[in-house]
């Protein structure tokens, strides 16, 4: 028998969910689309990484011809937020959107990241970007880079990555005690080179590690088999936010070469539970602790890691971040106001 295999894991992007209410809150011509990038994994294919590849890229094809068909039906005054989206296929179906030209408003989670990354993806952005297609960037237009890739993204937004709403807020006091490191354990995180860093003030500090696929840490970490620091399985919800409240401090060690064009939910997540983040110095990541107020520190240099500790230590000790007007400009009242205005917009920022 074929099934389809359903993790109850924590979704990868659920640090965007706050958008949904933002959208509601926005009003009735407000809606949201999101599911794009949503395809099962097919369990009787298991062992065969090729062909589930190729089903699932099959499966967002189809869910992006399915959102075009939908959209010929939805009325031309409704404003359409879509949450994550594929260039490539949406390339595809992008003229049965042009057809019922309504306002419409593509999330850049990855997208800009690949489209430096591999020519494809860059073609398909480059040719929305000429159809029309209107982007939200997280954080910031990175305006410097779509002339380098030449894309003209005229009627483009930038959206603050929002801050979900949490049950578990830090509540120790005083200054940093434990650290924590949090993320799938796969290359892009750089999470065994952060640990080689780690290792060294273990006499000053707790390191808990929140691994949601701890199996794979075991077998392929270098670390997998150590016990200087304390393993926590972050696959179900609650455990990975509690973990994140436990902690006075978390770290992240994202690579350049994957991040430096995209936001981060464990940054969101992290300043719901009120706990500052240590972040290395890329485009994005770099805004979203910084803006409107700083929650957390930038390190250029794995080397620097122990000094952003320090600084992070010396701002709890001295007072603490101001979290709450950061969580509040990132709030889903706060998106619904500013979906307000570029969905009401004048008619010089519709599609002609």
């Amino acid at each position: 028998m074929v099934t389809v295999h359903r993790r109850h894991k924590i979704d990868a992007h659920g640090a965007l969910s706050p958008l949904e209410d933002a959208c509601r809150m926005a009003g009735p011509d407000v809606v949201l689309v999101h599911g794009l990038l949503t395809f099962p994994r097919i369990s009787f294919f298991a062992q065969d990484a090729w062909i589930n590849r190729i089903l699932r890229k099959t499966g967002i094809g189809v869910q992006h011809l399915l959102f075009a068909m939908r959209s010929l039906v939805t009325p031309r005054e409704t404003c359409v937020i879509v949450r994550e989206f594929s260039s490539i296929p949406l390339v595809v179906v992008f003229p049965l959107l042009l057809a019922n030209r309504r306002k419409m408003f593509f999330v850049v989670n990855h997208n800009l990241q690949w489209a430096v990354q591999r020519s494809l993806e860059r073609v398909a952005l480059r040719t929305l970007s000429r159809l029309g297609c209107r982007l939200l960037f997280l954080e910031d237009v990175p305006c410097q880079l779509l002339a380098e890739l030449r894309l003209t993204m005229p009627g483009c937004e930038t959206l603050l990555h929002p801050v979900p709403e949490t049950a578990h807020r830090r509540s120790q006091p005083g200054g940093v005690k434990r650290i924590g490191v949090i993320g799938h354990f796969r290359r892009e995180k750089g999470i065994d080179f952060l640990l080689d860093h780690l290792k060294k003030l273990t006499p000053k500090f707790e390191v808990i590690l929140g691994i949601p696929n701890p199996e794979d840490f075991r077998r392929s970490s270098r670390y997998g088999g150590d016990s200087w620091f304390r393993l926590m399985d972050t696959g179900p919800t609650e455990s990975y936010a509690k973990m994140i409240a436990s902690c006075d401090v978390l770290i992240l060690n994202h690579t350049p070469e994957h991040y430096e064009f995209r936001a981060s939910g464990v940054v969101a997540d992290a300043a719901a539970a009120h706990v500052p983040v240590i972040v290395r110095d890329l485009t994005v990541l770099s805004h979203q602790i910084s803006t409107p107020v700083t929650v957390g520190e930038l390190f250029s240099d794995l080397g620097d890691i122990e000094n952003a500790v320090d600084r992070v230590n010396e701002m709890l000790l001295g007072g603490n971040y101001d979290f709450e007007r950061y969580n509040r400009a990132r709030s889903s009242a706060a998106l619904a106001h500013f979906f307000r205005e570029i969905c009401v917009g004048d008619e010089s920022k519709q599609w002609k």
